[in-house]
């Protein structure tokens, strides 16, 4: 009999897995009592025992890094561990390709193909009587779009999202264990300096009240005030025709900060930039996501199934490079 990602064609899937490999490394991470032992290398083979719902632990011994390589590991997750992520209540606020992101885990969850709306479908699906893995819920896993939230810090460009999200998840503490936001190719220009030493992310910036910039060095202020909370550092996403240096610079950034810091990266950008064979997509000689998760010719939406030219959509992920599909 199929498993349900054998019914999810690879367009769909790609994100949706890597997601919830996340999700189950830092379930196996940071809700054990004893992390003394544990490596990296070593979680998919030698396995602690489940740990008590709820349980949330900031110990860490080695930073996680799910990016491209992991997406394979995602069937070896234990049942059990599926079951322990999917009751750890977490909020991610995006742009678009979160919500692209969301709807995937959400297609993911469905009992069967015949039940799943034609969004989530291959066209001319053969396995729509087969029973899918109901598994995958995704129930406690709320996803935010930052218009949503009716912030009174500015999020269009990047030295606010910061203040954006500490804005928005302050009153939402008590309600999530785990907490998380991505910074959108579109605050990946140049001229905006994301990248920049000094001036950008990865500076300790001078106060600055008419130009407040939120760094990396005010995130962890304010995630060391909650010890007890998890809080998951991402890539940025990217577009077909709109990589630059300051995101592959931003990301590299990222990368190193999380190995040096022992953090928890989910590597969104490298993800989006390596085709299912492996093989590295780039424009211009900067990574940059691949067509097979992207039906657009200039922007980054995980389109449609059905290929279109949509020259409006700029970056967006649509369903299909979010998750996989429902299908053969």
């Amino acid at each position: 009999m199929f498993n349900s990602l054998r019914k999810l064609s690879f367009s769909l899937l790609g994100l949706g897995k890597a997601f919830f490999l996340f999700s189950f490394v830092v379930l196996v991470v940071f809700l054990i009592r004893n992390l003394a032992e544990v490596h990296k290398s070593s979680l998919m083979t030698n396995l602690p025992s489940k740990p008590a719902a709820g349980q949330v632990l900031q110990a860490r011994i080695s930073p996680i890094i799910v990016d491209h390589t992991s997406v394979d590991l995602f069937e070896q997750i234990p049942d059990e561990y599926i079951t322990a992520a999917r009751e750890l209540k977490q909020m991610f606020i995006d742009q678009s390709v979160g919500a692209n992101i969301s709807e995937g885990l959400t297609c993911l969850s469905y009992p069967s193909v015949s039940q799943a709306p034609s969004a989530c479908k291959r066209p001319n699906a053969t396995t729509s009587g087969l029973v899918a893995d109901s598994k995958y819920s995704r129930d406690n896993w709320d996803y935010f779009h930052w218009d949503s939230l009716n912030l009174s810090n500015d999020y269009a460009d990047w030295p606010g999202v910061g203040y954006a999200f500490i804005e928005a998840v302050t009153p939402r503490l008590s309600q999530y264990q785990v907490f998380s936001y991505q910074y959108s190719y579109l605050h990946m220009g140049d001229q905006d300096g994301i990248h920049l030493i000094p001036g950008g992310f990865f500076s300790d910036n001078p106060p600055d009240s008419r130009h407040p910039k939120a760094d990396i060095y005010d995130m962890e202020q304010f995630f060391s005030q909650h010890p007890d909370k998890i809080f998951i550092l991402w890539t940025s996403s990217l577009a077909r025709i709109i990589g630059s240096r300051a995101s592959y610079e931003f990301n590299n950034q990222m990368r190193e900060y999380a190995r040096s810091n022992n953090k928890i990266l989910f590597d969104v950008a490298d993800i989006e930039s390596h085709a299912p064979d492996g093989r590295e997509c780039t424009y211009n000689g900067y990574p940059a996501i691949c067509p097979e998760y992207t039906s657009e010719q200039s922007g980054g939406a995980f389109g449609q199934y059905v290929y279109r030219e949509d020259k409006d959509c700029q970056g967006h992920v649509g369903i299909d490079g979010a998750n996989r599909r429902l299908g053969p």
